[in-house]
Parts: C-alpha cells; structure tokens; sequence
C-alpha cells in the first residue's frame, strides 16, 4: 500500500512543547481517552503496552517536529512494531469484556491515520497559542476549508464564517472537526472581517447528540465528530 501525504513542515516551539509533556496511556477502544484527555496522553486504540506506545509516540513527536514526510516516518515503524508484536491482524483479549477477537493493529492505514491526526491536533494546539498572543491586533477567526477532494455539508456551509476569536461557537467548532477533517481558521484583522462581510456564521451549527465514551450521549454540532467537538488548544494541562 502506498500513502502519499506532504509534511507540513518543522514545528514550531510551542508545538514541541505540547508533543514533549504527553505520558502515554494504554487503551483498547478509541474513545477511552476522550477529547482534551489527549492533551495528556498519547494513545493508539488496541495498543496496550508500554513498549508499542512508546515507539509510536516517539515516532509521532520526531515526525511532527521535523516535518518528515509519511514516507519518512514509516520507513522503519512496520519492521519495529512486528518486532513487538503489534502488526497486522492478531488475536487478542478485550479487558473489558473477556472476549477473544481478531483486530487490527498496525497497518500503512492506521500508521497514516496516527500521523495525520496527531500532527493536525498539534498544529491546532499552536495556531491557538498564537491566536491568543496576537488576538489584540487580530481579532477575528475565518472558518476555511481545507484541500480534501469532499467535504461534509456542514463544514462547506460554514466556510467563509467569522467571529470573534473569544466566541465560545471555537470551542466545539475549532478544526480538525472529525476524522480525516482537513478544514482550517485563519485569524482577521478589523479591517480584513468587514472586507468579508463582518461577523456570520450561516447556518448555525445545529446540536445533536451521539454515543460517546461507554455510549453515554454526548451533545455535538452537526457535521462535528462527537470525539472531536472540542477546541484542543483551549485544553489546560494539569500541572501534577
């Protein structure tokens, strides 16, 4: 399988510095660490030991900060985490249930989902840091999209939306807003958000609600995955 994705390019102080104050936290299904808990932790769904996690976060952190390419990254993961015995389909126990099933581990997919994902999550964790340090001068967010080939209804029809960077409509709505989400805020001067027309959004996010962690209904903007519905950079770290 061949996966193709750009690097974005080295990563700026404040990005390392969230990469670098992550622990790791085992876990079996995507949605037992849920939402800011990923400020904390780095996580991969069915990797459950120490030694799996590590390698991959360690990989993660080094692609992120150097802006290696998806080829770069993955040159080596495969043969490391066979060697660990977290690669392609194995069978193992679910903790929670008991149940043995077969389930996917490591593969060029989840590799490039975790590559993906974690550097547009530590990019947004940035972008917010500086939206908050130049908000004086700057103080509007454009919602934009991204390059994807198709996107969710929703997110087309927010494109070109604009309000104040301390609206809370940015704490669900800040991008990446679902798997595979490539949409994108751009900060405005005065100047530049009357030019487009002053603040809109049109229409407004419509709230549903969904399964959450352990099926608990969770309530999110439509066109905004449940797991994603929160706004990363806005996330206090605990300190102890």
């Amino acid at each position: 399988m061949e996966v193709t994705i750009r690097a974005a390019g080295k990563a700026p102080p404040e990005v390392r510095l969230y990469l670098d104050g992550k622990g790791l936290r085992p876990s079996w299904d995507w949605n037992d660490v849920w939402q800011s808990e990923h400020a904390e932790a780095f996580t991969v769904a069915k990797a459950m030991s120490a030694d799996v996690l590590e390698t991959l976060r360690d990989a993660v952190n080094k692609a992120i900060a150097d802006g290696q390419t998806f080829r770069e990254f993955s040159k080596r993961l495969p043969d490391v985490l066979a060697a660990l015995g977290w690669w392609g389909e194995q069978t193992m126990i679910n903790p929670k249930t008991g149940e043995e099933k077969v389930v996917e581990l490591g593969t060029p997919r989840r590799l490039a989902t975790i590559y993906v994902m974690n550097g547009r999550v530590a990019r947004a964790v940035g972008q917010w840091q500086r939206i908050q340090a130049t908000k004086a001068s700057r103080p509007w967010l454009i919602y934009e999209l991204g390059p994807s080939a198709k996107h969710r209804a929703e997110h087309e029809a927010w494109a070109g939306a604009i309000r104040r960077v301390d609206d809370s409509i940015w704490d669900k709505l800040m991008p990446p807003n679902g798997w595979g989400c490539k949409c994108r805020v751009r900060q405005l001067n005065d100047r530049q958000a009357e030019d487009k027309g002053g603040e809109t959004i049109e229409p407004a996010p419509v709230t549903i609600e969904s399964p959450g962690r352990d099926g608990e209904p969770v309530a999110h903007p439509k066109g905004v995955d449940p797991e994603w519905s929160y706004n990363p950079g806005a996330e206090p770290r605990r300190t102890s």
